[in-house]
């Protein structure tokens, strides 16, 4: 792929917004087909229930495709799409827990920041997946938004900024100082050692 003229790598899903946007209901259904596993699967991460995800997914796509016209093509389609997943996910998740507080920050070394990704990847070559997912199932909504983006859609910071609408930094915060002490905490109380 060649890359525009910021270095940029061009949009795969460009063509099917345009066709979208010129009324082709084939490209949504495609568009639909593409993402449609992805976002499920970010959107359970989110809220932890399974039927639950299923009906926001469905919302999901009902809403691009009443905005899909909004779409400016400022940012790769993906940045756009997981936007609007992540606000209709976290307005889900506010619904239910109204007045409950983010949890308090743990201190924890930069070594067990460190040794966190060595169980992360000890735990997948294990083939443990189940305890990871109940870790991450643990964490406060707005570090489990980013964790799932970053550690399974593998997205950079930059871009996960943008979708939550946080500054990068704000997002690098929430992974260093709150994800990964919890993840951390969490799978070191499992039994999980680097």
């Amino acid at each position: 792929m060649n890359s525009d003229k910021l270095g940029r790598e061009p949009d795969p899903d460009a063509e099917l917004v345009k066709l979208i946007q010129d009324g082709s209901e084939t490209a949504f259904a495609q568009l639909i087909k593409k993402h449609q596993q992805g976002i499920y699967h970010f959107v359970r991460k989110m809220i932890n229930d399974e039927h639950e995800a299923e009906d926001i997914t469905q919302e999901i796509f009902v809403r691009v495709y009443r905005k899909i016209n909004a779409f400016r093509f400022e940012s790769k389609f993906t940045t756009w799409l997981y936007r609007v997943a992540y606000n209709v996910g976290l307005n889900y998740v506010k619904k239910l827990k109204t007045g409950k507080r983010i949890e308090d920050i743990e201190e924890i070394s930069d070594e067990a920041i460190q040794q966190t990704a060595g169980m992360l990847n000890e735990l997948a070559k294990q083939e443990k997946y189940e305890m990871i997912k109940d870790c991450i199932d643990k964490l406060p909504a707005k570090a489990k938004t980013i964790v799932t983006l970053h550690l399974y859609k593998e997205m950079p910071f930059p871009e996960i900024a943008q979708i939550t609408n946080m500054k990068e930094s704000t997002v690098k915060r929430w992974w260093y100082e709150i994800a990964l002490p919890k993840l951390y905490n969490c799978l070191k109380s499992k039994g999980v050692e680097r």
